[in-house]
């Protein structure tokens, strides 16, 4: 669902998209409402030895449009101590605009078994399996925005990047991989605190590739990236009555995929600094630029 915002923009900054894109004359997505395909969700499991000795597979769930079986393919991580299961709206706004989403269960991503490079190798790998030649989008919130990272940088598939309020590994691995990153990278992060590293000491993590850009979402919390979010996230992180600044994050992460895997290029008006709706919303202070 759209959440609160409704048509056009964050609760309580309404109005309808901006017209134009890059000629002024073809009509621009609204990427708050929900896009025009229904979703099947399957869930599957793909091999993996990093997944350890009892369990050698690594869960996914696959969210595919009406009639997408070879659509564009977004690998869409979730942050630490999280699971897909909290990427779960996320993923569906984005594939009922006619790309597919998986959405893994790192083996790698808890308390006491932490290594983004083996969630690299397991994310490039079910990305090889599932897209059957179509265009590859890494993607990942928090920890998993540097999962993503590392996945981009080693999978030569790869056509861009989305960092959603990522944070850095522990031994710097994203901000370490990030500067040989060749594909288009766009970040979305929120206001800086103690579960986003303070926006990584103030290293934006999608600015560190080569003509990287990045959007703020003004007065997101960390828990505003994932949904459905809980308490566990909340309780530390806040995030409680975020419904606007959700919906927001929902938007430009949709429309930054929609353009860049070329399902409806009108999303590249809301993530770049000169289109309509960025503009617009960087003027109504939903936004700001990095």
């Amino acid at each position: 669902a759209a959440g609160a915002a409704g048509a056009g923009g964050v609760a309580g900054h309404g109005g309808q998209p901006a017209s134009g894109g890059a000629g002024g004359t073809v009509p621009v997505t609204d990427f708050f409402e929900p896009g025009p395909y229904n979703v099947t969700a399957v869930d599957g499991e793909h091999p993996s030895p990093n997944c350890g000795l009892f369990d050698d597979t690594l869960d996914y769930t696959l969210y595919t449009p009406d009639g997408g079986s070879a659509a564009p393919l977004i690998v869409l991580g979730h942050g630490f101590e999280r699971g897909r299961g909290n990427m779960v709206e996320m993923a569906q706004h984005m594939a009922s605009y006619g790309v597919r989403v998986v959405t893994p269960d790192y083996c790698a991503l808890g308390i006491g078994d932490t290594d983004h490079p083996r969630n690299a190798t397991d994310q490039v790998g079910l990305a090889a399996a599932l897209a059957g030649g179509a265009p590859v989008i890494h993607a990942g919130y928090s920890a998993g925005g540097s999962v993503a990272i590392l996945a981009t940088a080693a999978d030569s598939t790869a056509t861009a990047l989305l960092a959603l309020d990522a944070v850095n590994g522990p031994q710097g691995e994203g901000a370490a991989a990030a500067p040989g990153i060749t594909v288009p990278t766009f970040g979305i992060d929120g206001e800086p605190s103690s579960c986003n590293q303070n926006n990584n000491d103030g290293t934006h993590l999608a600015k560190l590739v080569p003509g990287g850009t990045a959007a703020r979402a003004v007065g997101a919390t960390h828990c505003d990236f994932e949904g459905p979010t809980n308490w566990v996230c909340t309780s530390t992180c806040g995030g409680e009555g975020q419904d606007g600044q959700r919906a927001l994050i929902r938007a430009l992460a949709t429309a930054y995929v929609a353009w860049r895997s070329g399902v409806d290029p009108t999303g590249e008006d809301w993530v770049t600094t000169a289109g309509g709706n960025y503009q617009r919303l960087e003027s109504d202070g939903d936004i700001s630029t990095l």
